[in-house]
């Protein structure tokens, strides 16, 4: 790659975050299949435990760790639908190791509000990073894995 090719590529890969944000948060959930992998893995096995154990990989999907695309947006229409949430990504650590594979580091910052009845009531506040990995595939940058990692939760 070129100069301008990578600078480009990370511009493309800081959009596709920047779009899991906010679809995330605006529940377009049928948008979001273009932003994974098919094989994506989504890890926020920490999303409310700053103690969790992260060395272990997980071998089928949870609500909390998530193996393929489908299990990823079955998941956050499911539990994504319900909650109130707004996400904040900064100061991303973008390293393309290939002309098909980067990884990126995000500062991160979100507030998610349950409302009661049936399930989990209550509020959190979260800060930490999300560790990404991403994938060129099919002429577009997706996000092949993404761990989230909190330093900090807060919650009522």
């Amino acid at each position: 790659m070129n100069l301008a090719e990578k600078l480009w590529a990370i511009e493309e890969i800081k959009k596709v975050k920047a779009k899991y944000y906010r679809l995330m948060d605006s529940k377009k959930f049928e948008e979001m299949d273009a932003i994974f992998t098919k094989e994506a893995i989504l890890d926020v096995r920490q999303s409310t435990d700053i103690t969790a154990d992260l060395s272990t990989p997980m071998s089928e999907s949870t609500p909390n760790y998530m193996i393929g695309r489908d299990a990823i947006l079955h998941v956050m229409r499911t539990v994504g639908g319900v909650m109130l949430s707004m996400h904040h990504g900064h100061m991303p650590e973008i390293e393309l190791e290939s002309d098909t594979r980067a990884t990126g580091i995000w500062a991160m910052e979100d507030l998610v509000e349950w409302p009661g009845g049936g399930g989990y009531a209550g509020m959190l506040h979260g800060f930490g990073w999300y560790y990404d990995t991403y994938l060129f595939e099919e002429g577009r940058w997706r996000i092949h894995h993404s761990q989230l990692r909190r330093i900090r939760v807060d919650t009522k």
